[in-house]
């Protein structure tokens, strides 16, 4: 019995008192955020439990709030569970066939489901876990400002907007077209671009649809997001309303592309209206990219004189699907590029973050429908030890 008590005491010493206890964001089915999302505590709170030889046992320091985790809730992308799928996290504890071993910090992969929690038993460390590379570890050990909340993303947006740039041989001096520039792969490519020496203009979407909910006030209106991918390096920000005046949005794009003729790629995130302007954009046999964005359920109507005159293709990227697939050596370089343009300022994205603890719904809401331009990153109570003043 003794013994017993003395276990509990040093879980409580280690992981905190019952009032900072571990909880899981959780949903049985998919529905309405505020309908079937759920706070729980953890069922992974036994540390008692001997790990296998190649699981790790977690905590999580803090993960983004995307899109794509409140489409998995909302519209059944993913089975029911804990929610999340992007996060930084510390190793605890781990096998010896696990790759890692206490006090590495790791990102997490899609083999690890959900991220939306406290701590985790990861029981495929090696698939599901990848290491942070030693510069960003250092510059977050540091309590560099805002460096925990970008190396929480890393595998999201900016690893979209990377890979968009990388698998289409994009060179120094192309210009690329995209919209829904205001989002979080949005900024990753404007900044990303500049990296590479790559021309970008960028639509901001400026107009309600059907499934939006207004700004708030007057909290984050389209100047504002303009100004904010301007400060980071985009050479050309339009409304999406200007877009639609084709003649001068080609001519200002042709103006800017130079004597390399109109652009080969065009980025769309949004679908609808934008994309349609994007592509009397694109050059002969130029290619538009759809990745998963806000608005990305907006259908996108293609002339067929765009594939038999012009030859335009359009293709899709997944994220998900790239890194379940990917050799284990390219996804770390990946890692280590993103990794190094973080800890030199280069990739900042726009970010706030939130103590997870008490994390609404709500928050959670304002994503869905674009009510907020910054980023959301939840921090962890294991987290604010790498970041100097939580409470901000």
């Amino acid at each position: 019995m003794l013994a017993g008590t003395s276990f509990r005491l040093a879980v409580l010493r280690r992981y905190g008192s019952a009032k900072h206890a571990a909880t899981e964001l959780f949903y049985e089915r998919s529905g309405p955020i505020d309908t079937v999302l759920r706070r729980r505590p953890s069922h992974e709170a036994d540390f008692s439990v001997a790990l296998s030889q190649s699981a790790a046992r977690v905590e999580l320091l803090a993960f983004p709030l995307t899109l794509y985790d409140i489409a998995a809730i909302e519209r059944g992308y993913r089975s029911a569970g804990v929610a999340g799928a992007e996060g930084i996290a510390r190793i605890t504890d781990a096998g010896p066939g696990s790759a890692f071993q206490a006090g590495d910090l790791v990102l997490a992969l899609p083999g690890m489901a959900g991220t939306w929690r406290d701590q985790a038993i990861v029981p495929e460390a090696k698939r599901a876990l990848v290491a942070v590379p030693a510069p960003l570890r250092k510059a977050i050990e540091d309590k560099v400002p805002g460096m925990l909340e970008r190396a929480a993303t890393l595998l999201g947006a900016p690893a979209i907007a990377h890979r968009l740039l990388e698998d289409n041989a994009l060179q120094p001096g192309d210009t690329i077209v995209q919209n829904d520039a205001g989002s979080a792969v949005g900024l990753a490519l404007v900044q990303l671009a500049g990296i590479r020496g790559i021309k970008t203009v960028s639509i901001v979407e400026n107009e309600m649809l059907d499934d939006d909910e207004p700004i708030r006030g007057n909290e984050d209106p389209y100047a504002v997001v303009a100004e904010r991918i301007k400060a980071l390096g985009g050479d050309v920000v339009v409304s999406s309303s200007f877009a639609q005046q084709t003649a001068a949005f080609r001519e200002l794009v042709s103006e800017l592309a130079g004597p390399r003729g109109m652009p080969r790629f065009a980025f769309n995130g949004a679908g609808g209206a934008s994309a349609n302007q994007m592509l009397h954009c694109l050059q002969a046999s130029g290619t538009m990219v759809t990745y998963s964005g806000r608005r990305a359920t907006h259908p996108i109507v293609v002339s067929t004189s765009a594939f038999v005159e012009r030859e335009l293709t359009l293709k899709g990227f997944n994220l998900i699907h790239w890194l379940e697939g990917a050799p284990r050596e390219r996804i770390q370089s990946m890692v280590d590029a993103l990794s190094q343009a973080m800890v030199k300022g280069m990739l900042t994205g726009w970010l706030e973050r939130k103590s997870f603890a008490t994390l609404e719904t709500a928050d959670i809401a304002t994503a869905r429908h674009g009510s907020r331009a910054r980023q959301l990153v939840a921090i962890t109570k294991a987290g604010e030890s790498y970041v100097q003043s939580a409470a901000s």
